[in-house]
């Protein structure tokens, strides 16, 4: 059995997907709530606010409404309506993320996340299209917390958290009670717990007919975060300069002279046999 460590949420932060979703959604709850409170000081009200700039990212029950923006299914999983919801499923988040985390690394969580969403809102507008339409929208990240919780438990639902009681408690049980208050909650909600499902379905995929298909997502944020970190990838002359290939102790000499003139003076104080010196260490 393995017990937490909470490597990924509080050693490496700066690369963990827990914290980006945290960020992501608290980003547009924050917005969100200084945009509305600024329209609400208005004359004009909050109208604008709502049909222009926080309706846009929500998702239109109405299969109809939906094809007129389209890109509301991959913004609505990242929304609440209010904090103690974003709150609470903050934490539960954290709880589940961190195992795949410590575990298995980072750029694992937020696609789960994420497509869990997707999926929960595909399902959600089937479903109203098949109930003949529905009206209004939705928004909650409900779908994609039930993609990570699910995937957590399907992986490792032994998984122990030493650091939180004194007894160890098998993450398997904090998936009964997320999934208990998750459901009892929202007894008469059938959208939530459609959403609620679907993402949990897409989680316990993650886990084993789609296993394959998260590990390639992985490979493709790593490489990803790894390009755009490297600043030498944004330099007019992307052509890498190779370590010298060095003869003898004078050669050496020479080339440390140069460097420090380039240090001291600039390259344009550099002579032409110089740059051709140069020239001679580039690939």
């Amino acid at each position: 059995m393995n017990s937490f460590q909470s490597r990924s949420i509080f050693k490496n932060t700066y690369r963990s997907d827990i914290i980006r979703i945290v960020i992501i959604c608290g980003g547009f709850f924050v917005f969100l709530w200084f945009i509305e409170t600024i329209f609400k000081l208005t004359d004009d009200g909050t109208a604008f606010f709502f049909r222009y700039i926080k309706n846009p990212l929500l998702l239109p029950l109405d299969i109809g409404d939906f094809l007129y923006q389209p890109w509301s299914l991959f913004t609505y999983g990242f929304i609440e309506s209010g904090f103690w919801a974003l709150l609470t499923n903050m934490v539960w988040v954290w709880i589940f993320g961190t195992v795949i985390e410590d575990l298995r690394g980072t750029n694992r969580v937020l696609p789960i996340f994420f497509l869990g969403s997707v999926l929960s809102g595909l399902a959600l507008l089937i479903y109203t299209w098949l109930a003949d339409g529905g009206d209004g929208l939705y928004m909650s990240t409900l779908g994609g917390v039930a993609a990570v919780a699910a995937a957590t438990i399907t992986y490792k639902p032994k998984y122990v958290f030493y650091a939180i009681f004194n007894r160890g408690v098998p993450i398997y049980v904090f998936g009964l009670i997320f999934m208990g208050l998750s459901l009892f909650t929202r007894l008469h909600n059938i959208h939530a717990i459609l959403v609620f499902l679907a993402g949990g379905l897409l989680g316990y995929l993650s886990q084993n007919i789609l296993y394959d298909f998260f590990e390639k997502i992985k490979v493709l944020l790593s490489n990803s975060r790894s390009y755009f970190s490297n600043n030498e990838n944004f330099l007019r002359n992307k052509k890498p300069i190779a370590k010298p290939r060095l003869v003898n102790d004078q050669n050496e000499q020479y080339l440390n002279q140069i460097l420090d003139k380039i240090n001291s003076l600039g390259i344009e104080s550099l002579s032409q046999a110089e740059r051709d010196y140069l020239e001679r260490f580039k690939d």
